[in-house]
């Protein structure tokens, strides 16, 4: 199976000067349709697919296939608190993964659901 984390600088070459070093979407298109995306994909825009399935999909392999720490930047092309994510909790499942592992995550979100994890953040930092 091929890892759902990548490494930027194979995929995003433009952004080698952040300081995340891996990208993960567990989404892909976003419900929230925001004018200023780079990642905004027409007629695809709300039509929302999900690119973790499973717990599984997930795993520690996954971590461990990863050359180096490094940050791991959650969601870039599609917001992980998106309002399917309430139903779903994929992001939560992926950020218990991350904790586990001591992955260090970096998110940006439009949704107020990352309220509802709090506890895994304090965790994490």
């Amino acid at each position: 199976m091929d890892s759902l984390i990548k490494p930027y600088m194979y995929d995003i070459g433009n952004l080698r000067s952040h300081h995340w070093k891996y990208w993960m979407d567990v989404y892909e298109n976003c419900g929230y349709d925001c004018q200023y995306c780079v990642y905004r994909s027409g007629e695809k825009m709300g039509k929302i697919s999900l690119l973790v399935t499973d717990a599984s999909a997930v795993s520690a392999a996954s971590v461990d296939a990863m050359s180096g720490q490094g940050i791991v930047y959650l969601g870039p092309k599609a917001d992980v608190y998106q309002h399917v994510e309430k139903r779903l909790g994929k992001t939560r499942l992926t950020l218990e993964m991350f904790l586990e592992r001591k992955v260090p995550t970096f998110i940006v979100t439009r949704g107020e659901l990352l309220l509802r994890d709090l506890d895994l953040f304090k965790a994490m930092a």
